[in-house]
C-alpha cells in the first residue's frame, strides 16, 4: 500500500493504485484499474461508450504489483492469446480423451480375441486361417 495522492476527476488515490492503473493501460489504452465502489475489490475495468458503465474484466482483494496485474492480464487476454489459449486447451482435452479411452481400448481388444477364439473353436471364423507347423 502507497502514499494518497490527489488526481483531478478521481480524488485522493492510492500510488499503488496510479501504477497499477498506468501499467494495464500501457498494455491496452482501453483498460485502467480502480476500486470496485459496490464489491470493494480493485478491478482491472474496460472502457465503454458514454452512456454505458465501465465493465470490470479482473479482480484482485488487494492491490496487486503492477507485473503480477500485467501477467494475469496478459495469460487472460483471448483477444490477444486466443489461439494459444485455444491450442492449449484442445491438447489437454486431446490428452483427457486418451487417457479416458484407453481403458476402453484394452477392453475392446480382449473381447475382439475372445470372439476370434469362440469363432475358431467352433469352426465359424469369418475369415478362416490355416496354420501350417514348422513353415
Amino acid at each position: 500500500m502507497g502514499f494518497q495522492v490527489f488526481v483531478t476527476g478521481r480524488g485522493m488515490v492510492d500510488s499503488g493504485v496510479l501504477a497499477v492503473d498506468r501499467a494495464v493501460n500501457e498494455y491496452d489504452e482501453r483498460l485502467y484499474f480502480d476500486r470496485n465502489r459496490d464489491t470493494g475489490d480493485y478491478c482491472v475495468y474496460i472502457k465503454t461508450p458514454a452512456n454505458e458503465p465501465d465493465v470490470p474484466v479482473l479482480g484482485f482483494q488487494e492491490i496487486p504489483h503492477p507485473e503480477d496485474a500485467l501477467k494475469r492480464i496478459y495469460s487472460a487476454d483471448s483477444l490477444r492469446q486466443g489461439e494459444e489459449l485455444l491450442e492449449q486447451m484442445r491438447r489437454r482435452n486431446a490428452d483427457a480423451l486418451k487417457e479416458a479411452g484407453r481403458p476402453a481400448d484394452e477392453a475392446a481388444g480382449q473381447m475382439a480375441e475372445a470372439l476370434e477364439w469362440g469363432f475358431r473353436k467352433q469352426g465359424a471364423h469369418p475369415n478362416p486361417r490355416i496354420f501350417v507347423p514348422g513353415e
